[in-house]
C-alpha cells in the first residue's frame, strides 16, 4: 500500500471513530426532564431538501409521550413501533423504529427516525427530525423541521 492511500485510511479511520463517538454521546432522560412533554403532540414537518420536499410533500405527526417514559405515535403513515429516549446538549431526542413506510404510496427505505424536540414552550414544541435507513450511519437521510402542537 503506498503512503496516500495509508494516510486516506487513517483519515478514514480517525472520521468513523468521530461519528461513532458523537453518537454515543447522549445523557440519560428521567422523568423531570420530559415532564412538560407528557402528553399528546399533534404537528406537520416540512424536509429541507427541496426534491424529497416535492417527492413526500408535508410530514403528518401524532405523538404520545407516556409518563411511564415510553412514546408511541405515527408519522406519516408508518407507526412508531418502538422509541427510546437520549438527551444531548439540553435537547431530548426521541429515537423511534417505524412499523411501515411514512408513505405508503411512495417507495422508501428510511425506516428509522430521530425527533429532536428542541424548543419546548407551554403547547408547542418545534425541532427537527432525521428519517434514515438506520441509527448508525445514513449519508442519504432525510432531514426537516417541525411544529407539534399539544391536544
Amino acid at each position: 500500500m503506498n503512503y496516500q492511500m495509508e494516510q486516506k485510511m487513517k483519515y478514514l479511520a480517525l472520521f468513523s471513530m468521530f461519528l461513532f463517538l458523537a453518537g454515543c454521546y447522549c445523557e440519560e432522560v428521567n422523568e423531570r426532564d420530559l415532564r412538560s412533554a407528557f402528553g399528546r403532540w399533534r404537528g406537520e414537518g416540512t424536509f429541507s431538501d427541496a426534491e424529497v420536499a416535492k417527492n413526500f410533500g408535508r410530514l403528518n405527526f401524532e405523538i404520545y409521550i407516556n409518563r411511564d417514559m415510553t412514546a408511541t405515535g405515527i408519522v406519516g403513515d408508518a407507526a412508531i413501533e418502538s422509541a427510546d429516549f437520549g438527551k444531548a446538549g439540553g435537547r431530548i431526542d426521541i429515537r423511534a423504529v417505524l412499523d411501515g413506510k411514512v408513505d405508503k404510496t411512495k417507495d422508501c427505505d428510511k425506516c428509522d427516525i430521530i425527533i429532536r424536540l428542541e424548543k419546548r414552550k407551554k403547547n408547542v414544541i418545534t425541532g427537527t427530525f432525521h428519517l434514515q435507513s438506520n441509527f448508525i450511519f445514513d449519508y442519504d437521510s432525510y432531514s426537516g423541521d417541525f411544529t407539534l402542537n399539544r391536544r
